[in-house]
């Protein structure tokens, strides 16, 4: 069974896209527009997926946000920010299981960088080692 991705975005070119060339590598994958959506989408599933490709700027709530909401009832999943607003403070991501990719990605880099989010162990496996 291959691990499954939550795309979302507002612009519905770019979610169609990104959830292509996931399946293309082996993903699953499923999108949403809005935070909303994803939310909605989730409680549909029941289950978290593997890695969460959240756009910063989504049109009802900022990326970070639908982050964090999701971890309280997730846990600690991994999310990839995708954003072509160069000005997002990347720093704050060194301390947790999110990245940043910046918009416009390659179908490879997409690939390359969700493929690199899995691989990371979580935070409490990390600081027992």
């Amino acid at each position: 069974m291959s691990e499954t991705i939550l795309v979302v975005d507002d612009d519905l070119t770019a979610c169609r896209m990104a959830c292509r060339s996931l399946r293309d590598a082996g993903f699953d994958c499923i999108w949403a527009n809005t935070g909303e959506h994803a939310m909605a989408k989730l409680l549909e599933r029941g289950e978290a997926p593997a890695l969460f490709v959240f756009d910063v700027r989504l049109t009802d709530m900022p990326g970070p946000t639908l982050a964090w909401l999701l971890s309280d009832r997730y846990g600690e999943v991994p999310v990839l920010f995708i954003s072509g607003y160069p000005s997002f403070d990347a720093a704050l991501l060194r301390a947790t299981r999110w990245d940043f990719l910046p918009k416009p990605f390659s179908p490879l880099e997409l690939v390359a960088a969700a493929r690199q989010m899995l691989a990371q162990p979580p935070a409490r496996e990390r600081s027992a080692s």
